[in-house]
């Protein structure tokens, strides 16, 4: 079984192909931290600009390379983050330790982000998620996780943290999550509500494994560059 699977998901990415480029990279580079335990699912949500192809022929030139294992598969509409994230969760449960999702617009450190899965992989079982430190492109912090209060808003955490914090949920640019708590929390199968409109999404499944006992952590750990 490999270590961790990654879903990376796309649309009309062509405005974006420099930091596409560089995030699918980053990836690669990953891989060989990671001792070649590593598969990504690449996710088009139906392109229309060229983006589809280009980021089609690079996924072939990176199969295999620091033994990555790569799948692109295409959705004939646009199912938005939740529907597109699905599908690549579907390919991978059951597959891989850990499950992360990653937008296509950050930057992975490989370094640090391999420091990340080696807490991850040592962790109490009662961990069901774990994200770094999210900087934006001015290097200030994006997120540390987030925190929902007694209304339901959300709250980046956007101090500097000098030891693992437990927050309400992780950050869906680049978060993971261990696949044996999702399943015994229900989302086994599918990871994300696709019913839910926009911003309904990693809040959710952070609420649903505080609600069957697991917690989501952030760590102080600055894993990439999320340039939104």
């Amino acid at each position: 079984m490999a270590l961790l699977g990654i879903v990376w998901l796309n649309y009309n990415g062509l405005p974006i192909m420099r930091t596409i480029r560089s995030s699918l990279y980053s990836i690669e580079r990953l891989s060989e931290l990671v001792n070649n335990k590593l598969k990504l699912i690449i996710v088009d949500n139906a392109s229309s600009d060229g983006s589809y192809e280009l980021i089609r022929n690079m996924a072939r030139r990176m199969q295999g390379n620091n033994g990555l294992d790569v799948l692109v598969i295409r959705n004939s509409r646009n199912l938005g983050f939740t529907g597109g994230m699905n599908r690549g969760f579907e390919i991978l449960r059951g597959k891989t330790s850990f499950i992360a999702v990653m937008n296509n617009d950050i930057v992975l450190d490989p370094l640090q982000v391999s420091r990340l899965i080696r807490v991850v992989e040592n962790t109490s079982e009662k961990i069901g998620a774990f994200q770094g430190i999210i900087l934006d492109r001015n290097r200030n912090i994006d997120n540390a996780g987030y925190i929902v209060d007694e209304l339901l808003l959300s709250h980046p955490v956007k101090i500097k943290i000098n030891k693992p914090i437990p927050v309400t949920y992780v950050n869906g640019s680049f978060a993971i999550y261990k696949y044996e708590a999702l399943s015994k929390c229900g989302m086994g199968e599918k990871l994300f509500f696709e019913e839910i409109p926009a911003f309904f999404d990693d809040n959710i499944v952070g609420l649903r494994l505080w609600n069957c006992g697991f917690l989501s952590i952030a760590a102080p750990i600055s894993v990439g560059i999320h340039l939104h």
